[in-house]
């Protein structure tokens, strides 16, 4: 199946312990990802094949500028490919920036694997009283 193909070329890494301490939310957890809502975080995908369009490995991330976005959408993340990735050896790091007025609940991070989608992880945003910016 779609899903278990998905599975076995892509791994990710949520980093829990670190995210969780820099976001001071492991008192809660440590084994579910709990971030700050305009505070940064990383995630580490791992793609076991060197993407390749021939073996339909190619992983395609949206940056803000090439995604095309629903009018009512309300908060937009960011997301940059992290210096400490290796490209070559499909090790992706990610640091990513959900905005300061992100709403506040549980998400869920998807992948796409031939048009089927699988989830890959889940997180949960909490209000962050330390960010600049943010609206109560």
């Amino acid at each position: 199946s779609y899903r278990h193909a998905l599975m076995e070329r892509c791994q990710m890494e949520l980093h829990c312990e670190t995210n969780n301490k820099a976001h001071h939310t492991n008192e809660i957890s440590v084994d579910q990802l709990i971030v700050r809502r305009g505070q940064s975080f990383t995630l580490t995908l791992k793609l076991t094949d060197y993407p390749s369009e021939e073996r339909g490995t190619t992983c395609l991330l949206s940056i803000p500028d090439g995604v095309k976005r629903s009018p009512k959408a309300i908060a937009v993340w960011k997301i940059e490919l992290d210096k400490k990735s290796s490209p070559r050896t499909g090790v992706l790091v990610l640091t990513v920036t959900p905005p300061a007025d992100a709403p506040v609940g549980k998400y869920k991070m998807v992948g796409t694997y031939k048009g089927e989608e699988m989830l890959l992880a889940s997180l949960t945003m909490l209000f962050n009283p330390w960010c600049r910016g943010m609206s109560v």
